[in-house]
């Protein structure tokens, strides 16, 4: 029996990917005039395929545009499955926006077969969840089956996955964020969500994945959005000693990231993300841009999404096309001498990938 998992990228835009007012920049023209859907949020679908048809259908994060790419890719595909699961990283809207669409979806139309579930499987940590449903989407709460994500405890799924939770650090508003690692026999995905930084980065499920869909929003330091960067700082507590390329008023910046280093009290870290104090590692060592992961746990394949460009722009640098940004980025990875940079690639929506 011919048996696989594709995963294909619904979106990968950030919480705004374009701006009003940024409309003629060429990212924007590119991305927004000639293919719209290209700037739906970041998601991406995990597809169990069974002689060519689709059997399971996982999806990772539902915001804004999303389900337009879902149903565009109903339009383009002569099998496409209705979506039987939702993994939610954080609660942040530009993650969860499509939620009820998506669900009322699944409520009112046939999708035979099977029959659809009376309530609608949704993996994510409690503290997404209260949020989730206790403030957004209070109506929800009926139509969905909560299978709580615990960090560090595996949770097997139907589909023949496996979901490992990690924490993450999003800022104190995304109470219970977390980075999922997808196990497929003997595949692995990393799937980072949205992060400042990993609070677990030696894991030993990170090594050598097969694919990280990584937090891309910024080329440089900007922690005051709760992003990791690209490049420039090792860890959290390089921060203040970073030199920005082409920027004027540096004492500006440097209180910029006092800011957000002021949270990185270890009570309220952890209060937020919803873990013991003692759980924690040392904060100030912890990893605060890409390539410093992507050199550490060394996948095979490694996805910007996210990008946004805004940040590095209030630094004096240029928003960057898709192109461009992939050639800056492994220039950066081969300037640190991490090996094979060529697997830095753009999650772009629509990019479907197969582990078989």
């Amino acid at each position: 029996m011919d048996q696989y998992l594709m995963l294909r990228v619904n979106g990968y835009g950030s919480a705004w990917p374009v701006l009003l007012g940024e409309e003629r920049t060429e990212r924007a023209v590119t991305n927004l005039m000639e293919e719209p859907f290209r700037m739906a949020n970041a998601s991406v679908s995990l597809i169990l395929m069974q002689e060519g048809q689709e059997v399971y259908h996982l999806l990772f994060d539902v915001g804004l545009g999303v389900v337009n790419s879902l149903l565009r890719a109903r339009v383009l595909r002569k099998s496409f499955r209705p979506i039987d699961g939702i993994v939610l990283s954080h609660s942040h809207f530009d993650h969860i926006a499509g939620l009820d669409w998506l669900v009322n979806s699944l409520r009112r139309y046939p999708f035979p077969p099977p029959p659809n579930p009376a309530r609608f499987p949704v993996y994510c940590t409690q503290g997404c969840w209260e949020i989730v449903t206790g403030q957004i989407f209070p109506w929800l709460k009926g139509f969905l089956d909560w299978k709580e994500l615990k960090y560090g405890i595996p949770q097997e799924i139907p589909g023949g996955l496996t979901l490992l939770p990690l924490p993450v650090y999003h800022g104190p508003y995304a109470p219970g964020s977390t980075m999922v690692v997808v196990k497929y026999q003997g595949y692995r995905i990393i799937l980072t969500g949205d992060f400042l930084a990993p609070l677990q980065p030696e894991h030993a499920w990170l090594y050598q994945a097969d694919c990280v869909f990584i937090d891309s929003t910024t080329r440089f330091p900007s922690p005051t959005g709760w992003h990791i960067s690209i490049s420039d700082s090792k860890s959290l507590g390089d921060l203040h000693k970073i030199t920005w390329r082409g920027v004027k008023d540096i004492e500006k910046r440097r209180a910029d990231l006092e800011a957000p280093l002021r949270f990185l009290d270890r009570a309220k870290v952890a209060k937020t993300v919803g873990v013991s104090e003692t759980s924690l590692p040392d904060l100030q060592a912890l990893p605060s841009n890409g390539l410093e992961l992507l050199g550490r746990w060394n996948p095979r394949k490694f996805y910007l999404t996210h990008y946004s460009g805004y940040e590095d722009q209030q630094l004096g640098q240029e928003i960057l096309t898709d192109p461009e940004l992939v050639r800056w980025a492994r220039k950066e990875a081969s300037a640190r001498n991490i090996p094979d940079p060529e697997r830095i690639e753009i999650a772009t929506p629509g990019l479907e990938i197969v582990l078989r």
